[in-house]
């Protein structure tokens, strides 16, 4: 018996296991072609998908950080700023108003937190300090103001320790309907996340 009258034994024999052998040899063959195809493609090509992915997580963040402004305080994640002043009394005198401040966030009495986060920056000028203060007129629904805040709290972070604060200048933008700019500030943050 020849390995073709073999062959053809078991496929008389067994149609679905021919069936299934023949199914999954297609299955390779046209995966294989999409891969030889993919990977055929120029430089240029795979640039511009790396480009689209960028964005579309860019865009995701944002939807995700939209969809969460119900509760204001749902969206912002806290940011572990090394607060470095001129002396440790300067550290501990804007790391208590920062205190001050967050208790009287959470009482919504944004009056009294601008207040002390206003005398935190007396006290030390600094992207933590720019951010609160951004955030704060973010909740207050001043998105001008929020927009100054965190685009001067980025200038600050010259070597991109914070990410965050390029999400939510993109937040405050994308809000303004200043849509490419929006999209740019969160780029930054998806590059500097990596």
């Amino acid at each position: 018996m020849s390995l073709f009258d073999t062959y053809r034994e078991i496929i008389r024999r067994r149609p679905l296991f021919f069936a299934l052998t023949t199914s999954l040899y297609a299955v390779f063959v046209a995966g294989f072609y999409v891969y030889t195809t993919l990977e055929s493609r120029s430089r240029g090509a795979e640039v511009r998908l790396l480009e689209l992915q960028d964005e579309l997580a860019a865009r995701e963040k944002l939807l995700a950080a939209l969809t969460e402004r119900r509760e204001p305080s749902g969206v912002f994640a806290d940011i572990d700023f090394a607060i470095e002043a001129a002396t440790p009394e300067q550290r501990s005198e804007v790391l208590r108003l920062f205190d001050y401040a967050s208790f009287a966030v959470e009482k919504r009495d944004y009056g009294h937190a601008e207040r002390m986060y206003r005398e935190a920056l007396s006290v030390h000028d600094s992207a933590a300090t720019r951010y609160y203060l951004g955030r704060l007129a973010y909740f207050q629904g001043n998105l001008s103001r929020a927009e100054a805040e965190w685009r001067s709290a980025t200038e600050r972070d010259t070597d991109g320790a914070y990410p965050l604060l390029r999400l939510y200048l993109g937040l405050a933008l994308q809000e303004q309907g200043r849509h490419q700019e929006a999209v740019k500030a969160i780029r930054e943050y998806v590059q500097l996340s990596e």
